[in-house]
């Protein structure tokens, strides 16, 4: 997609959404300059930063608590906490 189609789906998607609304920013596929990115995205289209449902850790032994970054909890914490005092 072009940038500008991208944001037309984006937009498109959190009217559809509605206030808790949210991307993946998280994948560990992704690198950091990705991570930015798609976290810069989140932030215009004011969409809560998610992590894969579908991750399951480095290994077989390694779970979500063990690689969920911090980063990605406290931003779902400061979205939930504007939206629920907002409303």
């Amino acid at each position: 997609l072009e940038e500008r189609e991208l944001w037309r789906l984006i937009a498109r998607f959190k009217v559809a959404a509605g206030p808790i609304g949210g991307m993946e920013t998280l994948y560990r596929r992704y690198d950091d300059e990705q991570r930015a990115y798609l976290a810069g995205l989140a932030d215009r289209f004011k969409l809560f930063y998610s992590a894969g449902s579908d991750y399951h850790g480095q290994s077989e032994t390694d779970g979500l608590d063990n690689h969920f970054p911090m980063e990605i909890w406290e931003k779902i914490e400061e979205n939930y906490r504007r939206y629920f005092k907002e409303n």
